[in-house]
Parts: structure tokens; sequence; C-alpha cells
């Protein structure tokens, strides 16, 4: 070859070489750029992830607060509903979102509306998140919204209700019902005190201290309790459709005895004057385990609530918690003396309820402990809360001690009970 066409080939490569070096150049940058680029799209988009999820479970708390306000100020006769309902849906969506690092820039669109007898609240929002490493590539930012609603479903449908009561009857549910009562007790010297719980000799004549407490117009707790179980019946007499709402209302003491048996007759539960039951002398007479053994067998496995064959079943107990027998039993820690075994329900028994299909609800009546007799109720109050809680279905766990706040609890309890997968949630 020719020394000149050498020298012309080989600037030709020499110059190609060059311009070779600043394409790769180039051409990685661009890679580098796209990689970087989509390596930081994964965490964008995970970040967009996480902050979906907690914007969405904002709108699920914020709709569901709207409607459990409406139906709360509606059941007590407020006014403002709709406003009510909102607000406590703006604080439900606040809180939630307040556990995300991403401030919403502006609040939630919410309705509160009602038709006919049913509410219903719908949760909105429509915001941006802020990319990081998408803006690369020129995505600035990816949009965040979405929408929750919830109502309360008017069933056409009727629903077929066993209800069974359970109240507490035993010697310690004879405490006076307030202070005063309690003072009046121990001032009356043929009671002499707190507790209404003496029985007498009857074949000789005598008359107990519930009987004189009665007649002296001191009210006692079991007095109380009798006041809320009407309270609620007349709730389950007005929210009931023909006679798809049976109640059966039964004692607790060292079982469980019928008062009155299974009936449509609501009034014959709410017309029942219950007392204390009465021992021959003043023993402890709470045995949760037979009791719940009994109401175990006899209430049996609920329905689905669509026949009155099969209806939906829910027991209600009433009791201050405290297990108080004369011999051991398998859920009794410690011994008093030897008429005064102790002890607490065992949640085992509820949880057998439980696992037929029946709805459990428990009113916790505080245990108040006499002046002398801490060494009787110190070593099993402290397990007494828990096991009760442990006891109720989800949501059916209350807790009273006064007057007022018995009633209420019981009339909450059979709200709780009938409405419970009566608010729907949808996305």
């Amino acid at each position: 070859m020719p020394n000149s066409a050498y020298s012309k080939l080989r600037n030709t490569l020499g110059r190609w070489s060059s311009a070779s070096q600043g394409n790769v150049t180039i051409m990685f940058g661009v890679v580098l750029v796209a990689m970087v680029g989509t390596a930081g799209a994964a965490i964008d988009y995970i970040r967009l992830i996480e902050q979906r999820t907690v914007f969405s479970a904002a709108a699920d708390s914020a709709v569901l607060a709207a409607i459990s306000s409406a139906r709360e100020a509606e059941k007590n006769g407020l006014a403002s509903i709709p406003k009510r309902a909102k607000d406590a849906a703006l604080n439900a969506w606040k809180i939630n979102i307040a556990t995300s690092s991403f401030e919403a820039k502006a609040e939630p669109n919410i309705i509160v509306s009602k038709t006919g007898s049913a509410w219903t609240a719908k949760v909105s929002y429509d915001e941006v998140s802020p990319t990081a490493f998408m803006s690369l590539l020129g995505v600035k930012a990816m949009p965040l919204k979405g929408e929750a609603s919830a109502s309360t479903t008017i069933s056409k449908v009727v629903t077929y209700w066993d209800f069974h009561v359970v109240v507490d009857d035993s010697s310690s549910m004879g405490i006076g019902a307030t202070q005063a009562d309690m003072d009046a007790l121990k001032a009356d010297p043929s009671i002499n005190c707190a507790f209404a719980c003496h029985w007498a000799n009857y074949s000789a004549g005598e008359t107990d201290s519930a009987s004189i407490a009665k007649s002296k117009g001191i009210k006692l707790r079991i007095d109380v309790v009798d006041d809320a179980v009407d309270s609620m019946v007349n709730e389950m007499i007005s929210s009931k459709q023909g006679n798809n709402v049976r109640a059966k209302l039964w004692g607790l003491n060292d079982t469980a005895k019928t008062l009155v048996d299974l009936t449509t007759k609501l009034a014959d539960v709410k017309d029942y004057n219950i007392e204390l039951y009465k021992t021959p002398v003043s023993v402890g007479n709470t045995n949760y385990e037979t009791a719940m053994a009994k109401l175990l067998a006899d209430v049996g496995k609920a329905g689905d609530g669509k026949s009155a064959v099969d209806p939906k079943k829910a027991v209600f107990i009433v009791t201050d918690g405290i297990h108080d027998t004369g011999f051991w039993t398998g859920n009794a820690t410690f011994e008093w003396y030897s008429d005064h075994i102790m002890g607490t329900i065992d949640p085992a028994a509820c949880t057998a309820m439980k696992n037929n299909g029946v709805l459990v609800g428990v009113l916790y009546i505080d245990y108040i402990t006499p002046n002398g007799y801490e060494g009787a109720m110190d070593p099993v109050k402290p397990g007494v809360l828990p096991s009760l809680q442990s006891c109720s279905s989800e949501g059916l766990f209350f807790n009273a001690t006064s007057p007022a706040e018995i009633t209420k609890s019981m009339k909450e309890m059979l709200a709780a009970a009938m409405g419970m997968g009566a608010v729907h949630l949808t996305e």
C-alpha cells in the first residue's frame, strides 16, 4: 500500500476512535440517568404505596366515624347531625394522616346524607405525591386520590333474634345502689351492713335484710339492674318486627336458673321482679363454672337469623365478676374461708359460646369491697376485669357503676349487638 494511502487510513481510524470514545461517554451518561431513574422509580412507587395505605385507612376511619356519630346523635335526639358527623370524620382523618410523613395539602371532601332512615357518609381525597428520583425522568409527582363510603342499611328482610339476659342475682348484688343507700343499710340497726344479703330462718318467721331494705325504700344494686333490664327490653319492643325477637331471663348464682323462659312476650321479661337469690345462710353463691356450662348447653348454636327456627343469638351477662362458692372449682384461685372459695369467670367458657356463633355481651358492674373485707377481695379482684373482657365478643364489653351508667350500658349493649354488620364499608 502506498505510504500516502496508509497515512490517510490511519488518520481516518484515529478520528473514528476519538469520536467513538466521546459517544461511549455520552451513551454511558444516558444509560446511567435511565438506570438511576428506574431504580429511583421503585423507591418512589413504594413510598406512594405506603402513602396510599395511610390515606385509604384514614378515609375508612373517617366514614365509619361519621356513621357512628350520626347514629349516636340521632339516638340521643341531638341537632345538627350532619355537621357532627363531618366533624367526627375530619377528626378521625387527621389522626390517621398524622401517622404518615406525607402532609396532606387539603382537607378531604366529606359528604354526610340521610335517605329514609339510612345514613350514608362519603370521604374523597385528591392529592399528588412529589417524587424524588423519578423527577430525573421528568415525572415530578404522582396522583394520590381515592374515596371510601359507608352506610347503615335499611334491611327489608326480618332478622330473628334470641336474647338471653343473664343477671347476677347473688348476695354481692345486695349492696346499696348508691353511697347513700349503703349508708342507710349500715345505719339501720336491723341490717347494720352495706350488703342486704343476710338471710333469715324463714320457717321461724324471720325476715331477711333484703326484704327489710325494700320495705324502707332503700334501693339495692339488684334493683338498679332490674330497672336497666326493663329499659333494654323496652328497646327490644320498639325495634322488633312482629315476633322476630325472643328473650329469656336468667339468674346467675350457684348455677344459671331460668327466671322467665324464652318468649316473644317481651313484656313478661320486663315485668319480672328480679330479686336476690336466697340461700339458707350467707355463703358464697356465685358459681361461674356451673352457670356457664348450663348456659352453653341451653343456648346452643346461633343461626343466620333468616327464620324463627334459626335465629341469631346473643347472651348478655350482667355481673360484678366475683366467683364465690363453698367448694373448689376449676376457676377458683383463693380460699378465704371454707365456705368462700373465690375466683373469676373462665373466659374459655365464653369462647365455647362464641365458637357457636353466639354474641357474648358483658356488663361489668364494679365490685365494691366493704370496709374490712379487703382480705377476701384483694387476691381475686385484679383478675376480674381482664377475665370479663376476654369473655365478651369484640365491641360488647361495658363497664358501669352508677345507676344511670348501668341503664345506658344495657341499652348500648343491645344496640351494639343488633347493629353488628349493619354498617357497610365500600371502596
